[in-house]
């Protein structure tokens, strides 16, 4: 008998290829969750898959009302309307693993899933690529057409649009293929499969990185802007006698600023959001994913396990050589309320509901 968690080896009383297998005794898919306190991964990706799905529900609503209320699929408009399209199927991924999702990270009880081994697993993992993508690019156009409209007063994006448009999701799918070409779509973390750890840098953060820090920068000199703009023209007010008094100056500025808050807090907001999530995910990907138990304490935590002490008291052995549960869970938390967070920015706004009475 095998001391739980672990399981009999199949192979047994040959000798298993499988490093997960020793003494007639395997460590379960997904092995993780075996070298941490009992239940701690399980519970708390779990969560992150419900609030996922929560997220995905509200962005149905909202990618439906910009599908069918007038005016929603023009430029401007057009940009969000694609950018709800990309949050909802990165959201709405939950959907997949919210009951079962032993089915998509494992192809059998010690075998993790890659695209080739599980089917399920390969279709989950290309829609959040292509989710994760989506989202970066097309927020990042919305945050260059505020900058080009608002620092250069020009137009451009409204004349080709056309070609954005297209350069956009040529961008998305082609990093959408190239995993699958490279056959490195598989389980690597919490509920979901995704990019291959030995990629994921290469295929996935740099390409997200191209769209999401320019895009970042470009609102911070945006805001910038707006601010020096509303100086001037509250200097030249002082100069002119409109305003005499210090007191006067600084509650003028004050209102400045507030002003352009209240117009730009939904870009500022977004770009926030997204540029901390990706960051955040980037230094847990840098830091922690790779972090693997040596093959000395990965033999005494085996040890361990045979002889019955419990998971509890043998996940101290590799505690200090495995990435910390709390920001393995943290980081997938964050992105996971990423739709959410954008259904209050864009859905919870008078104009859409006004929208909504004028469609029926």
């Amino acid at each position: 008998m095998c001391p739980p968690p672990l399981i009999r080896d199949p192979a047994w009383p040959s000798i298993s290829p499988i490093p997960e297998c020793a003494a007639g005794c395997c460590v379960p898919c997904p092995r993780e969750y075996s070298l941490y306190p009992e239940g701690v991964l399980e519970n708390g990706f779990h969560m992150a898959t419900i609030a996922r799905t929560i997220s995905g529900i509200l962005m149905i609503y909202l990618f439906i009302s910009y599908l069918v209320l007038p005016n929603k699929r023009k430029h401007p408009s057009l940009l969000i309307f694609f950018a709800t399209f990309s949050v909802m199927i990165f959201s709405s991924v939950g959907f997949f693993t919210i009951s079962d999702p032993h089915t998509f990270q494992c192809a059998n009880e010690i075998t993790k899933s890659t695209m080739r081994n599980n089917t399920a697993c390969g279709i989950q993992g290309g829609l959040l690529i292509l989710g994760s993508f989506g989202s970066c690019v097309w927020i990042a156009l919305i945050i260059l057409n505020l900058h080009v409209h608002t620092v250069w007063g020009k137009q451009w994006m409204n004349k080709h649009y056309r070609w954005i448009v297209a350069g956009g999701w040529i961008y998305c799918i082609a990093f959408t293929v190239i995993p699958f070409a490279m056959d490195e779509v598989q389980y690597e973390f919490a509920e979901l499969c995704l990019v291959s750890k030995q990629y994921s840098l290469e295929l996935f953060f740099y390409p997200l990185a191209v769209a999401v820090f320019p895009a970042a920068a470009l609102h911070i000199w945006t805001v910038m802007f707006i601010i020096r703009v509303r100086r001037q023209a509250h200097g030249h007010a002082i100069k002119s006698g409109n305003l005499s008094s210090t007191g006067s100056t600084k509650r003028a500025r004050k209102v400045a600023v507030m002003a352009i808050v209240r117009l730009q807090w939904r870009a500022m907001t977004l770009a926030v959001s997204l540029t901390s999530a990706l960051m955040f995910y980037w230094i847990f990907y840098f830091v922690d994913i790779h972090k693997e138990p040596s093959v000395a304490t990965w033999k005494e935590w085996v040890k361990c396990m045979l002889q019955g002490r419990g998971q509890d008291t043998c996940a101290k052995i590799v505690e200090p050589e495995i990435p910390s549960y709390q920001t393995m869970i943290a980081a997938e938390m964050v992105v996971s309320i990423q739709g959410t967070l954008f259904f209050i920015i864009f859905a919870l706004q008078r104009r859409l509901t006004l929208d909504w009475k004028e469609f029926f």
